[in-house]
């Protein structure tokens, strides 16, 4: 018997169970703080993970309910890689996909709600120091001579959406409280901040996620109130001239998406039906494609679209089942998780809308080829995968 058949029949921990979960713990913390230090737990949880896997001692099977779609995956991403334009480049690209081995990790080490409000607890603490730390940075480059919408990026805006749906989630779920103070300060944080990034795709990717999450809770308030808000920010000027420059994206003259995904699109992915390969896709290939490119840009601003160019149709069908599959396992466990299970139907809830957010925003971002989104995206099908274990074991019955 493995260590983790003991754990699955007897309750108790594995030797290793503790320090792994510390590690996770701190990825949760530290990755919207800073790339490298969210790299800094990631990659030694990830490759202790395989070496237990190696081992027998940790079998993903179990751990993994979505183990297929990922193996699937990287046999897609290996085979265009290897027919690809740029097969050294993409090779050594693919380290990142170590890190998929969190994920079976966190299904076993993430054992009982209290673990998984702790993962909670501390991503939403950090992206909470990343948003207080983004409310000082903003004035000062302002201040400085910066533009107030080049102050910006793509990748924060995106934490701070997933932590407010995590938080709503959990408030929803009834497990924290508006009225206690730590929450509140994290709410209206991490929302200056989403706002003061003025990223449009950030903002109707989590009003999206609202709604979707109003309908899984069936209640109306969490919709109200972001439309309040909205209302609210109508009345700012930057937040008007933000929204209406939305009409640049479909010009050529600004090098908007609408160039990108009906002219560069379609000749490259005709060009090469097995796939271009991972990350081979570079400036170059884009700028006989379309009347103006941006200086450097390398992807087609479209998760779908890039996952295609660069895997073929085989790796697109697999990693849009894998997704999908994600989404409706996380519905499934905020429907099905009972009155006795709180945290995990506000665990259900919370990563359903998240995940919903990321997804949506990566229909005008290619934010799966983002090392921190990506991390983000495995943390949040960890907890899944670790929430979806705990009610299986919960509704076996007990060996005897």
């Amino acid at each position: 018997m493995t260590d983790h058949d003991a754990w699955l029949e007897t309750g108790e921990p594995a030797a290793w169970e503790k320090p792994l979960r510390i590690l996770v713990f701190l990825h949760a913390l530290f990755l919207p703080v800073s790339i490298a230090l969210g790299q800094l737990p990631a990659y030694p949880l990830a490759l202790i993970g395989l070496g237990l896997m190696v081992a027998g001692r940790l079998r993903p099977k179990r751990g993994t309910p979505f183990l297929r779609f990922i193996l699937l995956f990287l046999a897609a991403v290996a085979a265009a890689s290897a027919l690809g334009v740029r097969p050294v480049h993409s090779l050594l690209k693919m380290d990142r996909f170590v890190l998929l081995a969190l994920i079976p990790v966190m299904a076993v080490v993430i054992r009982t709600p209290d673990d998984l409000r702790g993962v909670v607890r501390w991503l939403v603490i950090g992206i909470t120091l990343k948003a207080a730390y983004d409310l000082v940075r903003f004035p000062v480059e302002i201040n400085l001579g910066s533009s107030l919408f080049e102050a910006g990026n793509m990748r924060d805006p995106q934490f701070y959406s997933a932590g407010l749906l995590l938080l709503l989630g959990m408030v929803g779920g009834r497990r924290w409280s508006l009225r206690y103070p730590p929450v509140t300060v994290a709410l209206i944080l991490m929302g200056l901040a989403l706002l003061l990034h003025f990223k449009r795709g950030a903002w109707i990717s989590f009003f999206g996620a609202v709604i979707l999450m109003s309908v899984l809770l069936r209640s109306r308030k969490p919709f109200v109130a972001v439309c309040l808000v909205f209302l609210l920010g109508l009345t700012l000027s930057p937040v008007r001239e933000r929204i209406g420059m939305i009409s640049q994206e479909f010009t050529g003259e600004f090098g908007g998406r609408y160039e990108l995904w009906t002219q560069a699109a379609p000749v490259l992915i005709a060009g090469h039906p097995q796939g271009m390969g991972w990350k081979a896709m570079t400036y170059e290939d884009l700028l006989p494609l379309c009347e103006y490119v941006q200086p450097g840009l390398n992807h087609l601003h479209n998760n779908i679209l890039q996952i295609l160019a660069e895997t073929g149709w085989a790796g697109a069908v697999i990693w849009v089942l894998w997704m999908g599959w994600v989404l409706i396992l996380a519905y499934r466990l905020a429907r099905r998780a009972t009155g006795d299970d709180p945290d995990l139907q506000a665990i259900g809830v919370g990563v359903f809308g998240a995940f919903s957010a990321l997804l949506i925003n990566g229909l005008v971002e290619y934010n799966f080829g983002d090392s921190e989104i990506f991390m983000l995206m495995n943390l949040l099908m960890g907890m899944l995968a670790a929430s979806i274990i705990m009610m299986r074991r919960v509704s076996e019955p007990a060996p005897h």
